[in-house]
Order: structure tokens, then C-alpha cells, then sequence
């Protein structure tokens, strides 16, 4: 599963709250363009036996 943020914010909120809880997730930084200009979106992977409580953690953080 895989849940996206487009800001650095969002994505720290967000992975902290999964980690918090002892979900284990990998994350990936995509940049088009190949530029470090803001053009960035970020992907938290998550495992698929981990997806309702993942889930039900991010929805109630209110992401």
C-alpha cells in the first residue's frame, strides 16, 4: 500500500504517526525533473497485513 504527501510537512506527520505505532514503513522521494525546486511528492510504503491500521491511524490524524 502506498500512501502519497506533497509536502515535507504532511509526509514528517504523517510517518511519524505510522512509526509511532509500530507500523514499519519505507518511504520515496520523487523530484521531476530531476530539480530540487519544490517539485517534490513523497510515497510511504507500507505492508499490506499493516493497511487498516494504517489506515485508521492516518484518518484519524486527520491527513
Amino acid at each position: 500500500m502506498v500512501f502519497f504527501a506533497t509536502t515535507v510537512e504532511k509526509y514528517c506527520m504523517i510517518k511519524y504517526k505510522l512509526i509511532s505505532n509500530g507500523i514499519k514503513v519505507k518511504t520515496k522521494i520523487i523530484r521531476h525533473n530531476g530539480r530540487k525546486s519544490g517539485h517534490e511528492h513523497y510515497e510511504i510504503y507500507i505492508e499490506s497485513k499493516e493497511i487498516e491500521k494504517a489506515n485508521e491511524i492516518i484518518h484519524n490524524v486527520g491527513c
